[in-house]
């Protein structure tokens, strides 16, 4: 095995990387022809993603990305360089990759600790959980620290010139010679900490950081499937080839890593119901007393916090305290710390009982989570029967919020005793209780509207003198069975004591006694789309907005009804667009059976939410076209398009009755300048016989407000305006615009005659599910016409970059070319309108 002449010498390795950019696949790929392999080339066949702050800047990572580059496809044979734009990419398309690279060295680790500190290292979690492998290795040029997965961090201080290596395989791979003991100048910057009791040192350092570790991997699953280094590139590195050599051993070392068959901990009971096929880590707080009943060990549980590790009244110990009651009654649970727009439906997606705490301090950042979506997502994923507990006792008071299903957070009032309602809470799995409960105080705020959705589980008596403040409520039927909301504050401010403490732990002893909304499930979900992952999460099937039902007509027995996923995208679902919104769901309901309606807060929804649908409707009505508009702009439409890639059928309509024209996916522009129309004619015939009876044409006042237009060619008009001739509907006609429906219609209220109007409507919805999809959506790779056979021909090759700069004043955009050494080859100038091609 250690025949040195099996091996090559420092100057056979490749100069030009043969890099080979094949798209992802979910599966290793079998029909790739690499580079022959330099080393032992067991790597070869992985699909492999390496994340940087850019692929080709010289100046990142020290100047090496090129050498770090050349290293991944000598042991791998290829790969492909994503870089960070604002944020990590993102779980889903990740998700085809086999092994995952993060290299943030250098100038670069600014950029790459922000996006690993905001969610990034929560993605690289719960892509190692689904068996990928995953190395983070970064030599920070400034004083940043990070979080690394599995609770790990990244110190930037103190580097090290000499180094020990620990882990023998690493000295046993295909690259040879190598040495056990490494030099630099310097081998790493900073050494990487909070590894207990997931890591184990793989290479530790021996001088300024003496016995701190600067590469660790994971010892367990999941965190087996990990790796974590603050290594310098190799060009620092001494003796050579032996640096060289371990670290293609160290990125050999990532296609060898066992999957985790079974996360979950060995001899656990089976759930009461599905729990997802892996599991998340186990919490490292582990319980102080065992459990009084275990009935609840096996679940995956999410505690949701401002910090995983801060305060919430003024001392960690109260984090501590609620974690360890987490883990007396469920055994574990990963903690999730919320930041930037994590946790996602996604993340979450994967629990079976997900905790949010939000007392003290820690109240203002969950507030905004739950303000900006948080609240949404968690409706969501009670649909989906995950089980959901919401805790806060705010010490800011006014800052109130609204909760799932129409509850909020009145943050104001305390209660300082309180009586138990329910007397599971009384007579649960942890004993002595009582019913009478004392606090300094017991809580801080209460829940408000409540009906008809929830039960008062806990009533106080408050500060202002009302008897029957609801301290803790529970929903009575489903879905809302599966949400408790509270207001309590820690529970070592309550007496007596343990009563107090065993009321907040059969609090949370019930989330896993809640029966399952078998209901929420339709009977013949729709088949997967071309482009699924290998993985996928819970089908996002939701039964109808609470409290809203279709119409009571009889309903056409239509060809969507029961077999398509429909996602509703307004800026409100109960109010706007032109105050017709139950008139607009209520039609789709006829056509569809159900649907999910989903608010626009900020980014959300994301495309981890809207994945999972068939249909995508998107409504911006009257005022609610600010909004909507905004959203579309600031990465809506490009969100659209993809989907359409992936067969999902879209639908895009709005009668603006403010702001200004907007962009469409697929570079239309809805211009609400144009006249409205006051009558319309059919173009598109096959609207005539769809399942509801209707006519051509049809006159409102107005029947659109505004037109499309620029539209492509791949898009014809279906409904035009009668006066100027404008397209106030229009559809795709080749692949995958095929899938789209853009229009600028009023609601069918303004519409006549009726009932055709109403029936035109209905058909125009029921046209999105009888969209033949794109059998490969994905545009054909370009091919190379062959080389006449009298003459040979060698193609050119070069590294291009292309930069678009806008003057300002036309509506061109200048642009320049130029090959990798900045020499222009070719150019544009708007504001001349000159053109120059050097070459």
């Amino acid at each position: 095995h250690f025949n040195e002449t099996q091996f090559p010498s420092q100057s056979q390795f490749p100069t030009t990387p043969p890099y080979v950019y094949t798209p992802p696949t979910s599966t290793p790929s079998s029909s790739r022809a690499p580079a022959p392999p330099i080393g032992g080339g067991i790597c070869h066949g992985y699909n492999v993603a390496l994340i940087m702050e850019s692929c080709f800047d010289d100046e990142g990572v020290y100047g090496q990305i090129m050498q770090i580059r050349n290293q991944v496809n000598t042991v791998f044979g290829s790969h492909s360089c994503i870089p960070i734009l604002g944020s990590l990419p993102t779980e889903q398309s990740l998700m085809f990759y086999d092994i995952i690279i993060v290299e943030g060295g250098g100038s670069s680790w600014p950029t790459v600790s922000a996006v690993l500190n905001f969610g990034g290292s929560q993605i690289l979690e719960n892509l190692a959980n689904q068996g990928k492998a995953i190395f983070v290795n970064a030599a920070p040029g400034e004083s940043i620290s990070a979080a690394l997965p599995f609770g790990a961090t990244l110190d930037p201080f103190g580097q090290s010139s000499q180094v020990f290596v620990q882990k023998e395989e690493l000295l046993l791979g295909s690259y040879w010679p190598t040495s056990y003991e490494m030099g630099g100048t310097p081998y790493a910057s900073g050494v990487i900490r909070g590894t207990f009791p997931w890591y184990e040192p793989y290479i530790i350092s021996n001088d300024f950081n003496e016995g701190e570790p600067v590469l660790v991997g994971g010892n367990s699953c999941p965190s087996s499937n990990v790796l974590l280094g603050t290594m310098n590139p190799t060009i620092f590195h001494d003796p050579q080839p032996e640096s060289d050599n371990l670290r293609l051993n160290i990125l050999e070392k990532l296609c060898l890593l066992d999957p985790c068959s079974s996360n979950p901990p060995a001899g656990t009971p089976t759930p009461v119901y599905t729990t997802p096929s892996f599991s998340p880590r186990p919490s490292s707080f582990h319980p102080t007393l065992p459990p009084a009943a275990g009935v609840c060990s096996g679940y995956q549980v999410a505690v949701v916090v401002d910090s995983c590790g801060d305060e919430m009244f003024g001392a960690s110990e109260e984090v501590t305290q609620m974690r360890n009651q987490v883990d007396l009654v469920f055994g574990y649970h990963t903690c999730i710390s919320i930041g930037g727009g994590e946790p996602s439906f996604y993340t979450l997606s994967f629990y079976d009982v997900i905790i949010v705490e939000g007392g003290g301090s820690s109240w203002r950042n969950v507030h905004f989570w739950l303000e900006a979506g948080g609240t949404g997502t968690l409706e969501n994923l009670a649909y989906i029967d995950k089980t959901i507990f919401i805790n806060a006792a705010p010490a800011d008071e006014g800052l109130s919020a609204l909760l799932p299903f129409g509850a909020t957070l009145q943050a104001f009032s305390e209660s300082r005793e309180v009586y138990v309602q329910r007397e599971e809470l009384i007579y649960g799995a942890f004993w002595p209780t009582t019913e009478a409960l004392q606090g300094n105080p017991y809580s801080k705020g209460f829940i408000g509207d409540l009906f008809p959705y929830y039960d008062t589980f806990i009533a106080g008596f408050n500060d202002h003198g009302h008897e029957g403040t609801p301290v803790l409520v529970g929903g009575r039927s489903c879905p809302f069975n599966r949400v408790m909301l509270g207001t309590m504050t820690p529970s070592s401010w309550h007496e007596p004591q343990p009563e107090a403490d065993n009321v907040r732990l059969n609090i949370l002893h019930r989330l896993c006694q809640m029966s399952p909304c078998s209901t929420n499930f339709p009977s013949s979900p729709s088949p997967p789309p071309v482009y699924s992952p290998s993985y996928s999460p819970s089908p996002f099937y939701s039964s109808p907005f609470p409290n809203f039902s279709p119409t009571p007509t009889p309903p056409v027995q239509t060809v969507c009804e029961g077999n398509l996923q429909v996602g509703f995208v307004v800026e409100s679902c109960d109010g706007g667009v032109w105050g017709e919104i139950y008139e607009l769901r209520n039609q789709i309901n006829r056509v569809f059976g159900t649907h999910s309606c989903i608010p626009i807060r900020g980014s959300e929804p994301s495309e981890a939410v809207l994945m999972f649908y068939d249909v995508i409707i998107v409504e911006g009505g009257d005022g609610s076209w600010n909004i909507v508009s905004s959203w579309l702009d600031q990465g809506g439409n490009e969100l659209l398009e993809k989907l359409a890639y992936m067969n999902k059928a879209i639908f895009v309509n709005a009668a603006p009755n403010t702001g200004s024209p907007g962009t469409l996916p697929f570079g239309a522009i809805l211009d609400n300048t144009a006249p409205y129309a006051d009558s319309v004619s059919l173009e598109f015939f096959e609207l005539l016989a769809g399942s509801f009876p209707t006519t051509s044409p049809l006159n409102g006042g107005s029947y659109s407000h505004g037109a499309i237009r620029s539209f492509s060619p791949s898009f014809e008009a279906y409904l035009v305006d009668q006066d100027s001739g404008e397209a106030v509907l229009v559809g795709g006609n080749t692949c995958p615009y095929s899938r789209v429906l853009l229009g600028t219609m009023t609601p069918t209220t303004f519409h006549d005659p009726q009932p055709g109007a109403d029936n035109m409507r209905l058909n125009i919805l029921e046209r999105l599910c009888m969209m033949t999809p794109c059998s490969t959506d994905a545009p054909a790779p370009p091919t190379i016409p062959p080389a006449p056979t009298s003459m040979p021909v060698e193609l050119p090759k070069f590294d291009v970059s292309v930069v678009l700069r806008y003057d300002g004043f036309s509506n061109e955009t200048s642009w320049i070319i130029t090959d990798f050494n900045d020499t222009e080859v070719a150019s544009h100038n708007a504001s001349s309108g000159q053109k120059a091609h050097t070459s």
